[in-house]
Order: C-alpha cells, then structure tokens, then sequence
C-alpha cells in the first residue's frame, strides 16, 4: 500500500491516501514509539516501554498478539521485523520528523523552509491526551523547539518585510510565555522594524516590570545591561534645534566686553599709587619731627633767665 502517512500532532491518525486507518489503542503506541525513536527498538525495550507494569514475559507475549493482529490480513503493514528490532515501514511520511527537518533548516538560515510552517503547524502539541512518559518527555522536548522554530520564523518574515505576520506570531509567543526573553525580544525588534517605536518603547517597559515584579529588580537591571540598545533612540545623542545652535554659538560676541575686565583688573593695579600718596605720611611725620627746634627755643629761654 503506497501513500501513508502517520500524524502525531493534534492526535494519532494514520492515513493510506486520503482514507484514515483505524488502529487499536495498543498498536497506536506501538507505532508512535518506533516513529518518535527514528529507528529499529529492540523487542525487550518496546515490551518493557508498553507494559511497564508486567513480567518480561508477559509484556514479551502482548507484543507478540499485537503484532500478529496488526499484520493480520488486510491490515496495512506498518511494523516490520528487523531481526529482534522492530521499525517502521520505509517511506513512511512522520509529520513530526518533517516539521523538526523544516525546522532545523529555519534555524540553519534556510529562507525557503519558512514556506511550510506557520504558527499553526508550530503549535500543535504531540499526542494531547497520552500521559506515559516516554509521550511526555516527548511532548517537553518537541514543544521547546516549536518556540525556538517560532522564534527564528518570526525573524525570517521580519527580514523578509513581513511585520504584520511577524508581530502577530510574536504577539502569540510572549502570551505562551511572557517570561522568555528571546520572545519577547523578537516582539520588540518587529515592532521596531515596521516603525511602531511607542509600542516597542511600552513593550519593553512592561518585560522590565515583569522581571521586577518575578525576579527583583537585579533581574531588570541585567537585561537593561545585557541591551542597552535595545531600541534605536537608547544611546541617539541628543540632536539641538539648529535655531538654537546658531544663537549658542553667537554667544561668545556678549562674552567679548567680559574680556575686557583685565582693564578694570589693571585700574585695580592702580591702587599703589594711592598707597604711595599714603606713605606719604611719613612727610607729617616729619614735620612733627620739627618738635625739637621748639625745644631748642625753649632752651633759648633758659638762656634770657
């Protein structure tokens, strides 16, 4: 039977063409584990995977009815032998594996891979309602590159001049997870890119107070750190009105009459002039000097005595 198809995201549905397969609950995991290995499980490793509750021997007898039910007659032969592994039929087209290969190439820098993926194909979630935890751990692993594979889609359409598709797949990631710094990175470089700076600048405002408010404020204070120019006006220097400019620079025809305070300086310098007609003084001084010829009169009179 040619045409198969097995999808895991959104669901477990095998399809041949157009029609979908039914499968037994037990097949459905039997097959979804050999398709999320991408290579041949050795029997004992699927009977203990399976039926983690059982004996190695009774685990090793359900793999062996399910497989004989499985390729019963009519039944598509899905499951092949592979010595004492079990694979998966060759050709079998995995939506899992080709949205991680598109994805991969993405993240390499390959443009053209952008063109089958969307935010819709990204965030489908792997076998929604399976709990065992080879599903789980599964679903963790495949939903972390999903948002990486976002990330770099949005970036893909920003270059390309798409911001609209761009800013709304940007919305949607920071609303899975408004704590991811490279979301909400992402979010804001669109905004920038389309011309949206006041949205950008509150974008922006509102992660610092988010990383405040979770983390305390040394957490904001390291992304402000870490992008310091975040946006394009961060570090512009300051641009002066040119009228202004122009009148700032005919500033220094008011500052000229201040040179000229040397001159008052040097009429200050004046000043010892006056001092010297002070220490004139000593001219009084001597004329009081004369005392003495008053005394000698007064010796004259002790003479006419």
């Amino acid at each position: 039977m040619t045409g198969m198809s097995l999808e895991l995201l959104d669901g477990f549905r095998l399809r041949a063409g157009a029609d979908v397969v039914e499968v037994s609950d037990i097949g459905q995991r039997l097959i979804a584990l050999l398709a999320l290995h991408r290579r041949p499980v050795r029997r004992a490793v699927i009977a203990g995977t399976l039926w983690p509750d059982k004996t190695e021997s009774r685990a090793s007898a359900n793999l062996r009815s399910i497989l004989w039910r499985m390729n019963g007659a009519g039944s598509p032969g899905v499951v092949v032998c592979c010595g004492s592994s079990l694979g998966l039929r060759p050709g079998l087209g995995v939506d899992v594996v080709t949205l991680e290969e598109a994805g991969w190439a993405l993240l390499d820098g390959s443009i053209s891979a952008a063109a089958g993926l969307g935010f819709e194909r990204l965030s489908q979630e792997l076998l929604p309602g399976w709990y065992e935890d080879w599903v789980i751990v599964e679903r963790e692993r495949l939903g972390q590159l999903q948002i990486r594979f976002l990330e770099a889609l949005v970036d893909a359409l920003r270059r390309a001049g798409k911001f609209a598709r761009a800013i709304d797949y940007a919305m949607r990631l920071v609303a899975t997870d408004p704590l991811r710094e490279r979301s909400q990175l992402a979010l804001i470089h669109a905004l920038v890119d389309e011309g949206s700076w006041g949205r950008a600048r509150w974008q922006a405002d509102q992660y610092r107070e988010l990383l405040r408010e979770t983390f305390g404020p040394g957490a904001a204070a390291a992304f402000d750190a870490e992008h310091a120019a975040l946006l394009p006006f961060d570090n512009a220097p300051p641009q002066q009105d040119p009228a202004q400019t122009g009148s700032a620079r005919r500033e220094p025809a008011h500052v000229g009459p201040g040179r000229w305070e040397p001159a008052n300086v040097g009429s200050a310098r004046q000043q010892p002039a006056q001092a010297g007609s002070a220490r004139q003084e000593p001219a009084q001084v001597g004329s009081a000097r004369q005392e003495p010829a008053h005394v000698g009169s007064g010796r004259r009179e002790m003479a006419h005595r």
